[in-house]
C-alpha cells in the first residue's frame, strides 16, 4: 500500500507538471496567434519601425567612422607637426655648428693673416734698413731701390 500511494503521488507530480506545461504552451500559442494577428494588421508600422532602427544604427555607425577617421588625421597632422619641428631643430642646431666652424676658420685665417702681414712688414723693414745702410750716402740710388722694395715710381724732378 505504501508503494502504492508513492506511485499515486509521483502520477500526480507528473500530471500536474504535464498539465502546468500544457497551460503554458495554450497560453503561449494564444499569444502568439494575437502578436502575429496584430503583425498582420500593423505590419507597414513595424516595417517602419525596422527601418527607423536600422537608419539610426547606421547614421550613428557613420558619426563614429567620421569621428575616428578625424582623430586618425588630427593624430597623423600632430605627428608631421612634430617632424618638421624635429627637422628644423636639427638643421637650425647644423647652421649653429656651421656657423661655429666658419668663425673659427675666419679666426685662424685672420690670424695667419696678421702674422704674414707682421712678417711682411718686418722682412720690408730690415730690406729698407739694409738698403738705406748700403746706399745712404747716394740719394738717387737709394731712391730707386727703394722704388723697387716698395711698389712705387720715384719721381727726381729735373735740377
Amino acid at each position: 500500500m505504501f508503494l502504492c500511494r508513492r506511485e499515486n503521488q509521483r502520477k500526480i507530480q507528473i500530471n500536474q507538471t504535464n498539465m502546468f506545461f500544457f497551460l503554458l504552451f495554450q497560453k503561449l500559442k494564444s499569444w502568439f496567434s494575437k502578436i502575429w494577428a496584430f503583425i498582420e494588421k500593423h505590419w507597414q508600422l513595424i516595417l517602419l519601425v525596422i527601418i527607423v532602427i536600422a537608419g539610426a544604427y547606421a547614421y550613428r555607425r557613420r558619426e563614429v567612422d567620421f569621428i575616428d577617421d578625424y582623430r586618425k588625421i588630427q593624430d597623423a597632422h600632430a605627428q608631421e607637426i612634430r617632424k618638421i619641428q624635429a627637422a628644423q631643430d636639427e638643421e637650425r642646431h647644423r647652421l649653429e655648428e656651421n656657423q661655429k666652424h666658419l668663425q673659427a676658420a675666419l679666426d685662424a685665417v685672420k690670424k695667419q693673416y696678421d702674422e704674414a702681414q707682421k712678417e711682411l712688414d718686418d722682412r720690408k723693414k730690415k730690406e729698407v734698413d739694409q738698403i738705406v745702410h748700403d746706399y745712404g750716402n747716394n740719394p738717387d740710388e737709394l731712391a730707386k731701390k727703394l722704388a723697387e722694395v716698395g711698389g712705387f715710381a720715384v719721381v727726381i724732378p729735373p735740377q
